[in-house]
């Protein structure tokens, strides 16, 4: 845990609910160790990872429509038991997208978020908080994406088109950072941000 309790410290953002749910997750690691790492593990809440795919050229990320939560996001999941959140966020995309050839840009936190999910009665999952955390990576391979049983639909899109998919802060936030890390990249024909988000 030492590993990721360093990350989640040494972490900078200039967004006042970013920097204020990395402090709770630290808090969190903090008082409950490795339990916070199981799914089970709903009160507070439990952590997980995420991963915003970008094609090779960086001008598009694959979008997911996420089946349960009716919602366009990118990938993530559970971390099941393992302190190795950008493993997991990996894990994930690969399992939900059918990629194979995903690989981290530099395995950096690129966000930080925490949100509420609902209750899930097929589950047995009551309302509870993910602390997510989350990372880019690129897709190297030509292969076509699958759709697995989590999601309804996956879509490569443009910054414009992903963000009017998208519904919440959280996922503007994360956009907007991948805009930014896009045009350093000299990516071509990436629209210009919306206006930034607070969160």
């Amino acid at each position: 845990m030492y590993n990721l309790l360093s990350s989640l410290k040494n972490y900078k953002t200039q967004h006042e609910k970013e920097n204020h749910d990395r402090l709770k997750i630290i808090d969190l690691i903090n008082n409950y160790g490795e339990e916070c790492l199981y799914r089970n593990f709903f009160n507070p809440g439990h952590i997980t990872a995420s991963a915003l795919v970008m094609n090779a050229t960086y001008d598009k990320v694959l979008m997911n429509h996420h089946k349960s939560l009716k919602k366009w996001l990118c990938f993530g999941g559970h971390v099941d038991g393992k302190n190795d959140i950008l493993a997991a966020a990996l894990r994930e995309a690969q399992e939900e997208s059918g990629l194979k050839n995903l690989m981290p840009i530099d395995g950096q936190i690129v966000d930080i978020d925490i949100h509420e999910i609902p209750a899930n009665t097929s589950k047995r999952e009551p309302v509870h908080f993910h602390h997510d955390i989350s990372y880019f990576l690129r897709n190297d391979g030509d292969e076509e994406f699958l759709i697995s049983d989590e999601s309804v639909e996956l879509r490569w899109c443009t910054f414009d088109e992903a963000y009017h998919l998208s519904g919440g802060n959280n996922m503007h936030r994360l956009l907007d950072k991948w805009h930014g890390f896009a045009c350093a990249q000299g990516a071509e024909q990436i629209q210009q941000p919306h206006q930034a988000v607070k969160g």
